[in-house]
């Protein structure tokens, strides 16, 4: 905030529940500072755009990520945002600085970098958010140099997506259901994706259905995390089967599958071992 005259300027200021942001420009005297800037994340229903439709350099405003406005998409979250805020009612509109922004985003909602597994010496650096750019190009440069970079990558890496990850519908479904949660916590660390599942399914996966498992999904792959027909094992264990008092803690969680470890410690049981791979 050099140069504005001001000990301190407007604070960034997140509206989590309005999936909203604002925040100072900075120094009046540059050309996008002096303002106060809104955005605004449309979770509930967000739209997708191919990466076919981006619009050519020439043809877009700025950047082709950049389209423009249309003021009713985004009416009601602003007036709730002027409620909040009421400094955002008494300033004018700068239309000529307000946009419509896309945003990247990968199908588990991470960036997804490095080399192509197609094309040697074709490298990627997709869905890197303003916040994440500098540390991301340090990274990938040292990875393009050296061969390796100085923290773990793997969780970025576009190696990790499998082939039926990297499938046109694949991307589309779950970067839909990423879109809707990337603005709007909490989500847990142990929630599901709800779309496209039931792609990977072992060949017990009927006789696990009809015992009432409990899936969750892991490269593609459908497994149970326990079973409803051992159910009269709690019972049967008691209290040596510990309670998580804490509801975020129990969530996506079933606590039939601690009963049904102490009955395998006990007698014999079979253990699908199908996607273990993974």
């Amino acid at each position: 905030f050099a140069g504005t005259g001001k000990e301190i300027g407007w604070p960034l200021l997140r509206d989590q529940g309005n999936s909203a942001y604002m925040r100072d420009t900075g120094d009046p005297k540059t050309a996008e500072g002096g303002q106060i800037e809104w955005g605004y994340y449309e979770e509930t229903n967000p739209r997708l755009c191919h990466p076919r439709d981006l619009l050519e350099k020439d043809q877009a405003r700025l950047s082709p990520s950049q389209r423009d406005l249309d003021m009713e998409q985004i009416l009601a979250p602003l007036e709730r945002a002027m409620e909040l805020t009421p400094i955002l009612g008494e300033l004018g509109y700068n239309e000529s600085h307000s946009f419509n922004g896309l945003l990247q985003v990968t199908a588990d909602g991470g960036p997804s970098m490095g080399e192509s597994q197609k094309v040697r010496g074709l490298w990627y650096a997709v869905a890197i958010w303003v916040k994440d750019g500098p540390g991301m190009g340090k990274l990938i440069a040292d990875w393009m140099t050296d061969g390796r970079t100085a923290i773990d990558h793997h969780a970025i890496d576009y190696a990790r997506f499998y082939p039926h990850q990297t499938k046109e519908q694949f991307i589309w479904d779950r970067c839909t259901e990423t879109a809707m949660k990337v603005y709007n916590p909490a989500v847990h660390p142990r929630e599901p994706f709800s779309k496209a599942r039931n792609i990977r399914r072992s060949p017990f996966w009927e006789r696990e259905k009809e015992l009432g498992g409990y899936f969750m999904e892991l490269g593609g792959w459908e497994r149970a995390h326990g079973y409803a027909a051992n159910e009269h094992l709690l019972e049967k264990y008691g209290n040596r089967v510990p309670v998580r008092e804490n509801e975020w803690d129990n969530r996506h969680f079933w606590r039939v599958s601690n009963a049904e470890h102490l009955a395998m410690s006990e007698d014999c049981g079979i253990v699908n071992l199908s996607h273990f791979a993974m």
